[in-house]
């Protein structure tokens, strides 16, 4: 989100003074690099859908956005294989529901009835089982959807935007000097060989994902954006029609919340991220790499596997290979970003709480940051159901298709 701001940001404002501090350059433990780097446009919120028909364009031609000196330029590996939802009898009604708002939105997709659903993917199993329902209906993503490379494209955000003059300081922020009325008037950042204070001339934008709150406590403001601990897995089948469903896959999301979708070398991805739906622990974390360093495996045994096998026989014969953790930056409120200033820190704007979506989101996330520094409004996309002041409010805009 920082580097897709810095880049917005210089495209429209070429003389501007911008700076990215970043803790850690490698990303080793950021959750853009550990997240399942998706991308879809079936959301149950109108402003989402929005913003992710922009971002989906985005990506699909990022090299044409990301103009820097790479050569050759930003290839995204976008694999346009669409979302398949899945839903439960009960769930019908609110499907069809939200059907009807993307298509007003503009999203494609079509709605799939359980006679389609097996014609077209013969080896997803649609009755009941241990621990899941009988599907009813589906939805599947027809443009727009898919799974990409995170590296690259968090890179050529960040390459484009120092070839416009950014620049990314090395270093972590300690604290702030603000005025009496609480606006940032210098930021103290802590790097390997020295403590440097810099001045700020506009506005600080606070994009630290899952440390943002800690962030936002320096300035004596509280956002209630907590690290949230997931897990994927990689996996491996011997079934003979691996093959054919790794070739022709969507991602596909089982009414539990279980997901999958092909992954390089002929694997497949999983993971699960509902975790207090079904009460498996689900503590707050504080952003420690050691709270990410093991995958839950119990988790994959005892939730996922199961439900895996059950929906698609050919996971019968599943083996983990592998795995790994990351964090959510999660707003409890409503798992929606959140936008904005607060009154205490006036010029400190949040850009947070994506909740799983921000790598999704960056491009129009990126795009709205600028417009906020630049004209204290949104001029394309209207994204003020996002406004930060909806959590002190307490009026969540609740997404339902949070996987």
């Amino acid at each position: 989100i920082g580097s897709a701001s810095a880049h917005f940001l210089a495209a429209a404002r070429p003389d501007a003074r911008i700076a990215v501090i970043e803790r850690d350059p490698t990303y080793a433990i950021a959750s853009c690099t550990r997240s399942n780097s998706c991308i879809r446009q079936q959301y149950s919120t109108p402003a989402s859908v929005r913003m992710m028909r922009f971002a989906s364009d985005f990506i699909s031609t990022a090299a044409e956005h990301l103009d820097c000196d790479i050569n050759p330029k930003p290839a995204v590996d976008f694999h346009e294989r669409g979302y398949l939802f899945l839903f439960t009898d009960s769930q019908v009604e609110v499907a069809g529901k939200m059907h009807e708002m993307q298509q007003l939105e503009g999203a494609r997709n079509r709605l799939l009835r359980p006679h389609e659903v097996a014609s077209q993917f013969p080896y997803l199993c649609l009755d009941a089982g241990e621990g899941y329902d009988e599907v009813a209906l589906a939805s599947l993503g027809l443009a727009g959807e898919g799974w990409f490379d995170p590296w690259s494209l968090l890179q050529g955000f960040k390459k484009s935007a120092q070839s416009k003059g950014v620049q990314y300081l090395r270093g972590e922020v300690t604290a702030f000097n603000q005025a009496t009325d609480g606006r940032i008037e210098s930021v103290v950042v802590l790097s390997e060989s020295a403590v440097t204070r810099l001045n700020v001339n506009s506005h600080v934008v606070n994009t630290a994902g899952a440390w943002s709150s800690r962030i936002a406590e320096m300035a004596g403001v509280s956002v209630a954006v907590v690290p949230k601990k997931r897990c994927l897995f990689t996996v491996d089948t011997q079934d003979k029609s691996k093959k054919e469903v790794w070739s022709h896959a969507p991602f596909v999301i089982d009414p539990s919340g279980v997901f999958f979708r092909p992954e390089t070398s002929g694997l497949f991805l999983t993971g699960f991220s509902r975790l207090d739906a079904i009460g498996w622990p689900d503590p707050d974390c504080v952003g420690d790499t050691e709270e990410i360093e093991n995958a839950d495996h119990e988790l994959f045994e005892e939730v996922i596997w199961p439900i895996l096998a059950g929906r698609c026989p050919m996971f019968e014969s599943a083996r983990m290979v592998g795995g790994w953790a990351g964090f959510y930056e999660v707003n409890p409120l409503d798992h929606n970003p959140v936008l904005g200033v607060m009154p205490e820190a006036p010029n400190l704007l949040f850009a947070t709480g994506f909740s799983g979506h921000g790598m999704m989101q960056s491009p129009p996330i990126g795009r709205a940051v600028s417009e906020l520094l630049l004209h204290g409004e949104f001029k394309t996309l209207d994204l003020s159901d996002f406004d930060i002041d909806r959590i002190r409010r307490n009026e969540p805009i609740v997404e339902a298709l949070v996987v």
